[in-house]
């Protein structure tokens, strides 16, 4: 396991597992879905340099999330994207706030920021669609709030 310290997040990865779950993902998948996982696709090269490296730092390939969803349009020509990706191991420190328990039992979330237009946090929740994974439990979830430029040659709708 690999201990890493990241914006007041203590996390450690299992670098094999996690490197092992994207090498049999396919890198060229949401070319294949609808305009806006296209969009996201060629759209995150524009995004600073920090934001690949830290996914990569995380062992991760910034092209295969569990899944990228246009939330809004921000600007002319920019939306903000709710992105997950999968890494295995574990949370080990959170920042006070990052998580809060509402009235109503639902949990909240705050982010952290990456840079300018990127906002994550880390979860154990995981979306209901990876609790098929063999031994799920040892797996946490990263959630990304990203600014992305429209960069492909179809409408957005």
């Amino acid at each position: 396991m690999k201990s890493i310290i990241f914006k007041d997040w203590k996390i450690e990865i299992d670098k094999e597992k996690t490197k092992n779950y994207y090498s049999q993902l396919d890198r060229d998948g949401l070319r294949e879905c609808c305009s806006d996982c296209r969009n996201y696709y060629y759209g995150i090269r524009h995004l600073p340099k920090v934001f690949i490296e830290f996914l990569e730092s995380l062992f991760i390939v910034p092209e295969t999330p569990i899944g990228a969803y246009k939330l809004d349009k921000v600007a002319d020509n920019i939306f903000l994207y709710d992105v997950n990706y999968l890494i295995s191991g574990n949370i080990l420190e959170k920042p006070n706030n990052a998580e809060n328990v509402l009235e109503n039992g639902n949990k909240a979330f705050n982010t952290s920021t990456l840079t300018d237009g990127v906002e994550f946090y880390f979860t154990k929740e995981l979306h209901p669609s990876l609790r098929n994974l063999p031994d799920y439990e040892s797996y946490f979830q990263l959630e990304l709030f990203c600014e992305i430029p429209w960069v492909i040659e179809e409408p957005y709708e």
